[in-house]
């Protein structure tokens, strides 16, 4: 397994290490599609205001740890007041408020671009290392390339005394990619769907198209239901003549209806009706949130570029 070490006071230089890693990672998409918008959204800030309010990419990981396993579930963007220094209030609030979101989850590394490591990867992690103790470091490549591999490494850094000189050594991990049922849907909606409207046939994903299924075969039910509604309607005022035959297939129709009148039925019906309306709930106070993250980036981009074109003066 290969190594690449970050020495405190050198660059970078590489190191040996014979150890292997004995935690077993598993990287969940939702990951891979957090720093996808956020490398997205930085690359945009920077072009739309200019290299003077460019920010480096950089964010937590959110995980678990599950015996010899290590789940990398979801992340956050984090704030650097300098090139090494990191936004520690910040961070430790955030933390604090993710955790009280996702009690199960731990911050369990943090992720940055770049083709290689630099030495100012170096007091970025040994800040990570002092606030949570985390050991993982996720390098992403955000140049696009023709190979089909992803452009992630996921390393180990271990305090190390080399040549008697404490130095951070990161050591490679391989990792798996770890899917569940939703998001191997959002991923494969995400991945079709074009940028405009979605009930355009075109680009659609197998979601959509299930849905679109599903749809048309309740309108057809609706509309065959009303049709025997108003022949038994129009038979019983007698606007048409009574057909029995016609009569008996309805009558067996109905009978073939399971009975739904029941209190079992209710107690599930309404308890599905109620966790539709807290999914629905919950997908409203999250894209509140999204859209009070987006407002909170827009005030902190301006507040920094004010502060640095106004001179603070003096007393």
């Amino acid at each position: 397994m290969s190594a690449m070490d970050v020495d405190s006071e050198n660059t970078n230089k590489p190191v040996n290490a014979t150890t292997s890693s004995a935690v077993q990672l598993l990287l969940h998409p939702i990951v891979l599609m957090n720093i996808s918008d956020h490398i997205t959204r930085m690359s945009y800030l920077s072009q739309d205001h200019g290299s003077s309010s460019h920010q480096k990419v950089i964010g937590a990981l959110l995980g678990t740890h599950k015996g010899r396993a290590l789940e990398i579930s979801s992340s956050f963007e984090m704030v650097l007041r300098s090139d090494t220094a990191l936004h520690t209030d910040l961070l430790t609030r955030k933390a604090a408020a993710m955790k009280k979101v996702f009690p199960d989850l731990d911050v369990v590394g943090w992720y940055t671009i770049g083709a290689s490591i630099q030495p100012s990867d170096h007091a970025v992690h040994r800040t990570m290392c002092e606030l949570f103790d985390t050991a993982l470091f996720m390098l992403v490549d955000s140049v696009i390339t023709k190979s089909r591999s992803l452009p992630i490494t996921i390393f180990e850094g271990d305090l190390r005394i080399v040549d008697n000189t404490p130095t951070i050594v990161f050591t490679q991990s391989p990792f798996h990619i770890e899917t569940q049922e939703a998001e191997r849907i959002a991923v494969d909606h995400i991945s079709h769907v074009q940028a405009g409207s979605i009930a355009d046939s075109s680009g659609t994903s197998q979601f959509v198209t299930q849905l679109r299924n599903l749809h048309s075969s309740i309108s057809m039910l609706s509309s065959r239901m009303q049709v025997i509604s108003q022949f038994m309607e129009a038979t019983a005022n007698k606007k048409i003549e009574l057909d029995h035959n016609l009569v008996r297939q309805v009558a067996n129709l109905r009978h073939s209806l399971p009975a739904v009148n029941s209190q079992s039925f209710r107690q599930e019906f309404n308890g599905e009706f109620n966790d539709n309306l807290m999914i629905g709930y919950l997908a409203a106070i999250t894209a509140g949130c999204s859209t009070s993250h987006e407002v909170i980036d827009k005030i902190r981009v301006f507040g920094d570029s004010s502060s640095r074109k106004v001179p603070r003066s003096g007393f």
